[in-house]
């Protein structure tokens, strides 16, 4: 079923019903049923679908979870991690999404906490061997548990219809809880849906995780609704995915831009895609183009966990639009640029970006429900999302990178982003963050926190030497250091304030 049909078609559900009305859809469509979800252990063709959601659901009525209540789900990247997601969806479940301990954002330990107002945590096993566990029966790789921390009288922010609570990820702040309804979601994955065009020709690798928004609005919920087989790929190296690439051929790949600079160290020829998918922190210019001459056409794409995606390039645009901008936005969106101090005494239109969608989320919540009043991350009904931005060629979007991690330097406006980008292209760089510093004669100071390669035996000096032979003088931070790890928050993203603090406390000729 089309985009448009879906679209339409959705004044006449009840929201509840919108996923199980898409996904019955999709997998019941005669056109899809060769498609696939797939990982390196199992797969499961689309007309089989529906009887592995109900099996799950059964699971959970025969363990005391009513739909009423809210569930934790800890989820991965595999066939079951996804059955088990679109089984609450189509139950019209109210959940929140976290990785399975131990992977990804809370590998080594880091701790997570569910909600308090969520009742059960459901867990999809990753400790039994792959052989043991079987698609036909959840108890095999599903384990369910009372949340510790729940608290009967925490208010369930649901006001009777199912919600979606998006952990952000505090990388800048505290953590907070982004409220999505089913039916601004249900919209928000469609218009993927339409500038992508997914359909059953379709073969989509993901190695993206679908606990976050990327993976999950912007590509597996897209995915199933075009009809769309898809590979699930967990703690995605590049060994394991040219290993997947080869047993799934894959004609589409969503990625970072930072998995797009390891696969092109570890990738010996060109491999064609229909198109590659990129989101996150802005991909430099020079891996566009690498990445672009081994895989085919490159777009961009934009959004944040409070409003889900929100502008996307297409592959009718000039390589200069897909490299430059993150294309136009999708329907639903407005957009202004606000000028702030990062991009004051520029010559260019940079400034904040502020979003209105009507397809955007509902606000924040706390751990116990209560609804929080953010003045800072609104204008009026305009939600500040802290990025910096400029208009691009033909109605598209520029997207500079963080406000508060940009700065102004011997008169150029300088995201940080960008100088972290060219530095991955040094050999032996792995990890790359950039802080500011205090001021000194050329501006705000900057220093760049590196871990090396595996085997690289480089110094500070001796990074910040080989960048400047690669970057104009104005980028090249004043000190390098090179560390053995980076500091992480408990969402896996690296602590940013840390980073600042010690940048703060460095003297000016450290290295």
């Amino acid at each position: 079923m089309s985009w448009r049909s879906l679209r339409s078609h959705a004044s006449t559900i009840a929201d509840p019903e919108l996923f199980r009305w898409l996904i019955r859809s999709a997998t019941s469509d005669p056109a899809n049923r060769s498609s696939v979800l797939a990982d390196a252990h199992h797969h499961c063709v689309f007309p089989d679908i529906p009887a592995h959601l109900e099996v799950i659901q059964r699971f959970l009525v025969a363990k005391g979870v009513s739909p009423h209540e809210c569930v934790t789900l800890e989820v991965n990247n595999a066939v079951r991690g996804a059955l088990a997601l679109l089984a609450l969806l189509d139950a019209g479940y109210s959940f929140t999404t976290l990785p399975v301990p131990g992977q990804g954002a809370r590998a080594g330990g880091n701790a997570i906490p569910a909600p308090r107002f969520s009742r059960w945590i459901l867990t999809v096993s990753v400790e039994r061997p792959p052989a043991s566990m079987h698609l036909d029966a959840p108890e095999t790789y599903l384990e369910l548990m009372g949340n510790p921390d729940f608290d009967p009288s925490a208010n369930v922010p649901d006001h009777g219809d199912p919600r979606l609570f998006f952990r952000t990820s505090g990388s800048l702040g505290a953590a907070k809880l982004a409220m999505h309804g089913y039916r601004r979601f249900y919209f928000n994955s469609l218009n993927a849906l339409e500038r992508r065009g997914f359909n059953a020709q379709h073969r989509i690798a993901l190695p993206t995780p679908i606990f976050h928004l990327y993976g999950l609005g912007a590509g597996l919920l897209p995915g199933i609704a075009g009809g769309s087989s898809i590979d699930f790929q967990e703690r995605s190296n590049v060994l394991k995915y040219l290993e997947r690439e080869a047993a799934f051929e894959p004609n589409v790949a969503y990625v970072t831009p930072s998995f797009c600079e390891t696969l092109i160290r570890g990738r010996r020829s060109a491999r064609p895609y229909q198109f590659m998918i990129t989101s996150g922190d802005r991909i430099s210019d020079s891996a566009f183009r690498r990445c672009e001459d081994l895989h085919g056409p490159m777009v961009n794409q934009y959004g944040t966990t409070e409003m889900g995606v929100v502008s996307a390039s297409e592959l009718h645009m000039s390589y200069e639009e897909r490299s430059r901008t993150v294309g136009r936005p999708v329907s639903g969106v407005e957009y202004r640029i606000v000028e702030t101090s990062a991009g004051a005494g520029t010559d260019t239109t940079a400034g904040e970006l502020q979003i209105r969608h009507a397809y955007g989320f509902e606000g924040y919540v706390d751990l116990s429900g209560n609804r929080l009043v953010l003045e800072k991350a609104f204008d009026g009904e305009w939600y500040r999302t802290g990025d910096l931005a400029m208009p691009g060629l033909g109605g598209t979007l520029m997207v500079l990178g963080r406000c508060d991690l940009s700065v102004n330097r011997n008169g150029v406006l300088l995201p940080l982003a960008d100088i972290e980008s060219r530095m991955r292209e040094l050999a032996s760089v792995e990890e790359v963050v950039v802080a500011a510093g205090p001021d000194n004669m050329r501006g705000r100071s900057l220093v760049a926190f590196c871990v090396t390669s595996r085997g690289a035996a480089v110094t500070g000096p001796q990074l910040r030497a080989s960048f400047a032979k690669i970057a104009p003088a104005y980028s090249v931070p004043d000190a390098v250091q090179v560390m053995s790890a980076l500091p992480k928050l408990a969402s896996g993203k690296v602590d940013r304030l840390a980073l600042a603090q010690l940048a703060a406390e460095m003297p000016q000729n450290a290295g």
